[in-house]
């Protein structure tokens, strides 16, 4: 399952904080700001005093943010009382004459309410990492979140912070930067954390944690967990060390004064400037620390170090996706790093329409799988495309540069495309841009195979095809023959491409793009049914087979919730025909065995299925506790997917409804007693782009 569950939460923190204020022209900025929090986790308040070190350039008045439900008690303007307005969020401070000042110092008292429902139990559905919680505080924990408006804030600045919290006995808090003070006194607990950098927000965590730490070098690494979990802190703190490590090595020093590693009391998977935030059924999954955890610390260096100008689009995701995901399966050998791009390639194929596909440079952030498949598994193929014309010395020192050079600022597609051209010693402002500024992928064909044998000789010549619009691409082709392969590079600009393969060995096969380097939209023979073709089908009808028990069926909709797909037409088996499920255009997810569309399944190599459980690759699941899902193609017909979801009972059908999403790159699945046994894809046999010699 690798990392897939937390990459249903995993997301930069990126809250947007809406006041219904025109924008003011705000004159002066924020160069530093001392919180001091006081929780009140039983009222969900806090009472809070901002001291903020202000340069005024030449305004009189000051502008600030905050969330509507604050009440501002008192304004100071050093040391003053100052006459402000606090409405609909935005609190606007009369400065006086501070022509002549270099800064001005801002008091500001306030308290405030913030009761965002945290979710409770398992979420279905999490196409929204956030749960729609910015900011909430309670006796379970405290989340505080940068942009929901629980201090004074201006929007686009950035600036240093301390931060003060206290809260009842036995809770500690912890945002970014290092670490000053913990303690507790008379009842009270207090943390205080200092940055010595600039950063556009701060968010704080805050719980009953018991603090184990850790040294990677001259950089401190922290766990704050529950108790219940701090038998996992050594694990995380040992693997926090060697990803550093490794960054360090990559990318140049570590930017920050710490890295920490926070359980939060509901499933996130935030990455803050020098912390982490995982959800505590985030934090117990035991692949999390070979994968996720090094994604959230190669964030470091790419999105909370070095930043993102959203107005070309987020890159950071891609790069970090790339550096820390698909680097880890390139580590562990040349295979699975194969097998991961063509997962990248396969959910692209499954989740992007042409209806909802979009441009890199107006991807933001996650907020569906399409916009995953996009944002995260495309730009990690274009940093890979990158690697493959420039070179491995190149790319990487590429990479540090940048991280070298422009630590907290923003960097945008057009740097990545500049500095690496310059290592790499050719333009790749075309690439960028070509890949960068449109939606899409190429669609390749390989056309025209002829063969000529003069004497021992085979001459092979043939053609690569693409539909417009035209990309420019170095594409490897590959030639089998019964005594090796041989290898070209063909470069297709326009829409086709002939080239030529000579050999006195027998010839087998022809395969473009043998290794999957290209990011391009697959053709449907090339595409295994998965979960992810039912979760992103433009259409998806669902057929509930007459023989489901009612509450059985009630319990496998859950799968629908949980895929996010609300939209699906629901019939039951006795309203629709044989014929008319032949008919019908996109997906059709069956809900236990059907009597009259069951061929597919029944026949289908490998698997057996009657009334009391199935087998599967030759392990018999039977009884309440089992359950199947799997994808096909009737006929063998590229174009169609049928699935099937048969649980063999209401508990079951619960519990593997909402896990099937989790395992979206998979044909097929098998459940007992609500663990996944077994899970596969089916092989691929057919591609435009492989010829067979006979």
């Amino acid at each position: 399952m690798k990392n897939t569950t937390l990459k249903m939460a995993i997301a930069l923190c990126v809250f947007v904080f809406a006041t219904g204020l025109q924008n003011p022209v705000i004159a002066g900025v924020i160069e530093r700001h001392s919180l001091d929090l006081t929780l009140q986790p039983q009222q969900s308040r806090l009472t809070a005093v901002d001291r903020i070190t202000y340069l005024p350039q030449g305004g009189e008045r000051a502008v600030f943010f905050l969330a509507r439900q604050v009440e501002v008690e008192i304004v100071q303007v050093n040391g003053r009382q100052a006459p402000f307005s606090f409405q609909q969020g935005g609190l606007t401070i009369d400065l006086g004459d501070q022509r002549n000042a270099e800064s001005v110092e801002i008091s500001i008292n306030y308290s405030g309410r913030f009761d965002d429902p945290p979710p409770r139990g398992a979420p279905l559905n999490t196409e929204d990492p956030t749960y729609g919680v910015a900011a909430t505080i309670t006796p379970e924990g405290t989340f505080l979140g940068g942009g929901a408006g629980w201090y004074p804030y201006q929007p686009e600045s950035r600036s240093r912070f301390q931060v003060r919290v206290t809260a009842p006995e036995g809770t500690f808090a912890v945002t970014s930067g290092r670490l000053v003070e913990q303690q507790t006194t008379d009842g009270r607990s207090t943390t205080t954390w200092e940055t010595s950098y600039a950063i556009p927000s701060v968010s704080v965590s805050a719980g009953e944690y018991t603090l184990d730490e850790k040294r990677a070098g001259e950089v401190p690494v922290y766990t704050f967990f529950y108790p219940q979990s701090r038998h996992l802190a050594q694990t995380y703190l040992n693997a926090a060390a060697e990803y550093l490590e490794l960054y360090q090595e990559l990318f140049g020093p570590y930017p920050f004064d710490k890295f920490a590693v926070a359980e939060n009391f509901f499933p996130t998977g935030y990455g803050f400037p020098s912390w982490t935030l995982l959800g505590s059924s985030v934090v117990h999954l035991p692949f999390i620390v070979e994968t996720s955890l090094g994604h959230e610390i190669a964030h470091s260096w790419w999105g909370t170090g070095v930043r993102v100008d959203f107005s070309h689009g987020n890159w950071s995701e891609g790069l970090t996706t790339y550096v820390a995901d698909y680097l880890y399966q390139e580590r562990s050998s040349q295979e699975d790093a194969k097998n991961y791009r063509l997962k990248v390639l396969r959910d692209y194929a499954a989740l992007v329409s042409r209806v909802n596909d979009f441009s890199l440079e107006r991807f933001m952030r996650r907020d569906s799988r399409a916009a995953q498949a996009v944002g995260y598994g495309k730009s990690a193929m274009v940093f890979h495309m990158a690697r493959q014309r420039v070179g491995d010395e190149a790319f990487w020192k590429s990479l540090r540069t940048i991280a070298d050079n422009s630590m907290f600022e923003q960097v945008t597609w057009s740097d990545f495309a500049r500095t690496m051209g310059r290592f790499g010693k050719r333009d790749m402002t075309g690439f960028f841009d070509q890949w960068v500024e449109r939606p899409g992928a190429p669609v390749l064909r390989l056309e025209a195979v002829e063969t000529v044998t003069s004497g021992s000789v085979t001459r092979i010549k043939a053609t690569l095809s693409q539909d417009k619009p035209f990309y420019d691409l170095e594409v490897d082709v590959r030639l089998e023959t019964d005594g090796g392969s041989i290898d070209k590079k063909i470069t297709l600009k326009d829409r086709r491409q002939s080239f030529t393969f000579e050999t006195d060995r027998i010839p087998k096969q022809l395969v473009v793009d043998p290794e999957a380097h290209i990011f391009r939209r697959l053709a449907p023979e090339e595409i295994p049914p998965i979960v992810n073709s039912v979760r992103g089908a433009d259409e998806l009808t669902v057929v509930v087979a007459a023989d489901l028990p009612e509450e059985t069926a009630r319990a496998a909709s859950l799968l629908l919730q949980a895929m996010n797909r609300p939209d699906a037409t629901v019939v039951t088996e006795s309203e629709i025909s044989r014929q008319d499920v032949e008919n019908l255009e996109g997906v059709v997810l069956f809900f236990g065995m059907p009597n009259k569309c069951a061929e597919p399944l029944r026949d289908h190599p490998g698997i057996e299925i009657d009334g009391k459980g199935f087998m599967l690759h030759g392990r018999r699941y039977n009884g309440p506790d089992a359950a199947l899902f799997a994808a096909l193609s009737p006929n063998q017909d590229p174009q169609k997917t049928w699935a099937y979801f048969v649980p063999f009972s209401e508990a079951e059908a619960r519990i593997a409804a909402r896990k099937i999403p989790h395992y979206g790159k998979y044909s097929f699945l098998a459940f007992e007693q609500g663990e996944n046994q077994d899970k596969g894809i089916w092989e691929i046999r057919r591609s435009p782009l492989i010829h067979n010699f006979r």
